[in-house]
């Protein structure tokens, strides 16, 4: 009788123990749920910041355009030189609602093996009007091989254009910007690096550059290079950024390689 007592001691004990347990899972899962939840309260808020001082101050302007255009003693009549700068906050306005609208949305990848030299031709050849305009040379080396990857030809192609406007833009007159492309063999990648001779970034800038309204632009979003490091995180890569010891930024993009073999069992 005493062994079916102690039997009976330890079952309930062990029952017991898996009660707390079960307990303790429940409360564990509840309070990670909790911080989850917290965490995306406080991304939310940031944004939300962020997104008010982006469209504040056009719209104070805008604003006060309008207040002078009614105080004023043709009341209603908007001079055609604050005509244009209201259309210019008013797009400006657009632009940030757009990049957040990309930000928060990203388009489906639609991915397919293809030579990433062909979108990142295609980005200098878009950019490079707006380069010479500045004063700035583009200087391109590519391998001569295909640098073949399984990725969205159009979202790379957005990545390339952003970066090089951003090299572009933090040159103040002249200057040059050297792009290199060539595959890694070692590490499996493709790599991408983009040089520009430029101010440079500021270190206090450095550890959250690639987080949204984080911009050294005066009129800038600070969403491109946000919607950058999601389109390069979708595609399974990594994007970072330094300051070159010359001077300048230098940021580098890289993907896994794909084979050629890859490609023939695609078209097969």
């Amino acid at each position: 009788m005493r062994g079916a007592a102690d039997l009976k001691e330890v079952q309930d004990l062990s029952d017991s123990v898996i009660t707390q347990m079960q307990k303790i899972g429940r409360e564990l899962e509840k309070a990670e749920l909790e911080i989850i939840q917290s965490e995306r309260l406080a991304a939310v808020g940031e944004l939300a910041a962020g997104v008010a001082h982006e469209l504040r101050n056009p719209l104070t302007s805008v604003k006060l355009l309008l207040q002078h255009a009614a105080n004023a003693e043709d009341k209603g009549i908007v001079t055609v030189a604050n005509m244009q700068l209201i259309l210019k906050e008013v797009s400006r306005m657009e632009v940030t609602i757009q990049g957040l609208l990309d930000f928060s949305r990203p388009a489906d990848l639609c991915c397919r093996i293809h030579d990433m030299r062909a979108p990142l031709q295609r980005a200098i050849t878009l950019v490079s009007g707006r380069a010479t305009s500045s004063n700035v040379n583009i200087n391109l080396t590519l391998d001569q091989e295909p640098l073949l990857v399984n990725g969205d030809i159009e979202q790379l192609h957005q990545i390339f254009v952003n970066l090089l406007i951003n090299a572009v833009e933090s040159i103040s007159s002249g200057g040059s910007i050297d792009v290199e492309a060539t595959r890694l063999t070692a590490e499996g990648v493709v790599s991408v690096s983009i040089r520009d001779n430029g101010s440079g970034i500021p270190e206090e800038l450095m550890y959250r550059l690639f987080e949204p309204f984080v911009t050294t632009k005066e009129r800038g979003t600070g969403l491109g290079l946000a919607l950058c490091h999601r389109i390069v995180s979708n595609h399974h890569g990594t994007v970072t950024a330094a300051n070159h010891p010359q001077g300048g930024a230098v940021f580098r993009v890289e993907f896994p390689s794909a084979s050629a073999f890859d490609l023939r069992a695609r078209i097969a």
